[in-house]
């Protein structure tokens, strides 16, 4: 059977779905805010918010078992608020991957604070604890763990090395919503945790994100700092007594307020969260279990006790077994109606911001930084040569559809003297 990419009928040629899945329940919640005339809660006297900013905090946080949960109207802006509330401060550095997308670094330069970029496990895709301790310094401050792919990190290494050097560790859970490490949601085994609500996450509304903590002092900053910098005046009142209740010396505010109608949305797709991951794990399962057939292909799966949330099903491509390049693999079977990429984004040392034009804070705080060796070369073998993924495990597709995926391997396979 001849190949889609050189001509012939592909496996699939059915339309792709688009990510936004909602269903009657959201909208009806959603619209309650219009009905009540109710969009931002957030007005001189009351810091915390309305009815259904609070509602989808306390949904969060008791469904993860944390004590505290912040709602932010993006989730850059809570990675940016999250940095801020452990008391960065300008030449302090932070320990995080490159293998991210872009605001998780800038979020540290916004403290004035410096990324220090360590490398991943090629099983994971996330941070290597080894090279994480070889990274700090007494300059060291954080470590940003990422959950890629929905896959948790090593986290019993990565505390260790933290309590070890009385670190702050921050958790981003933007792929990986109650993923589990060793039987402990990830976002609630650092310090600091969170979550994103764009689109193709795993539930959305639009844009958002929340924060959660167990640390009071943090909670209080991520509140200051989402409302302008005005205190909580329920909590407080003077502002003498707070600045005691916050971490740094001081912390300005910002708008980084959600409103009523997102939050809203928010919570009603959240409480769907564990029915979605049940069926992404059942697509991934199956898979991984077909897919194993194929020797050039294996899934990115840490030894370690985990349950993934599987937010992309990650997997490394051996063009050593096929002759054929990555490059021309992933096209094959994207002619065949699939939707795979390839190498996840360019590591961030790469960005114009770290060499030829150097933010501001390097410029001040780390002028002897050379970003051009940043020594990550599981990060680069990944990139450049390993990693395919499709983000295509999850609704609306079908089982149906994940045995169109494994077709279209199996047709490559059998064909792949067509691609060399």
């Amino acid at each position: 059977m001849k190949l889609a990419i050189n001509g012939g009928k592909p496996v699939r040629e059915k339309k792709m779905h688009a990510f936004p899945v909602v269903d009657k329940g959201d909208i009806l919640s959603t619209m309650e805010s219009f009905y009540d005339n109710s969009f931002s809660g957030f007005r001189a006297g009351t810091y915390e918010g309305g009815p259904r900013v609070k509602s989808f905090e306390s949904t969060v946080k008791n469904s993860l078992g944390s004590d505290y949960a912040v709602a932010f109207d993006t989730w850059s802006n809570g990675i940016v608020a999250s940095m801020m509330a452990i008391g960065l401060e300008p030449g302090d550095e932070v320990i995080i991957t490159p293998y991210t997308m872009t605001s998780c670094a800038t979020s540290i330069l916004s403290c004035g604070a410096i990324p220090v970029f360590a490398d991943v496990c090629e099983d994971s895709g996330c941070l290597d604890p080894a090279d994480v301790r070889k990274k700090i310094t007494n300059k060291t401050r954080a470590i940003f763990v990422v959950h890629l792919f929905g896959i948790p990190a090593n986290m019993t290494e990565i505390m260790k090395i933290a309590d070890e050097f009385d670190l702050f560790v921050f958790e981003d859970c933007a792929q990986s919503p109650m993923a589990k490490f060793e039987n402990k949601f990830v976002g609630t085994i650092g310090d600091i945790g969170g979550f994103s609500f764009t689109e193709s996450k795993h539930v959305m509304s639009g844009e958002g994100g929340i924060a959660i903590t167990n640390n009071g002092k943090i909670n209080n900053g991520l509140r200051v700092i989402r409302n302008h910098g005005e205190v909580l005046s329920t909590d407080f009142s003077e502002e003498k007594s707070y600045a005691d209740q916050v971490y740094g010396s001081g912390l300005i505010g910002y708008n980084f307020r959600i409103t009523e109608p997102i939050a809203a949305l928010a919570e009603s797709q959240w409480k769907k969260l564990e029915h979605i991951i049940s069926n992404k794990v059942k697509m991934a399962n199956f898979l991984m279990e077909r897919l194993s057939q194929f020797p050039f292909i294996d899934t990115l799966q840490p030894k370690y006790e985990h349950s993934p949330a599987w937010y992309q099903l990650p997997l490394r491509y051996n063009e050593n077994h096929t002759g054929v390049s990555r490059e021309k693999f992933v096209s094959a079977l994207n002619a065949e109606g699939l939707n795979f990429s390839q190498g996840y984004v360019c590591p961030l040392y790469y960005q114009s911001i770290y060499r030829s034009n150097k933010h501001w804070v390097l410029r001040n705080f780390a002028p002897e930084k050379d970003y051009s060796d940043c020594a990550c070369p599981v990060v680069e073998s990944l990139w450049r040569k390993k990693l395919i993924a499709t983000l295509d495990i999850r609704s609306p597709y079908t089982m149906e559809d994940m045995q169109d995926i494994v077709n279209a391997f199996e047709k490559i396979n059998n064909n792949i003297n067509e691609l060399t």
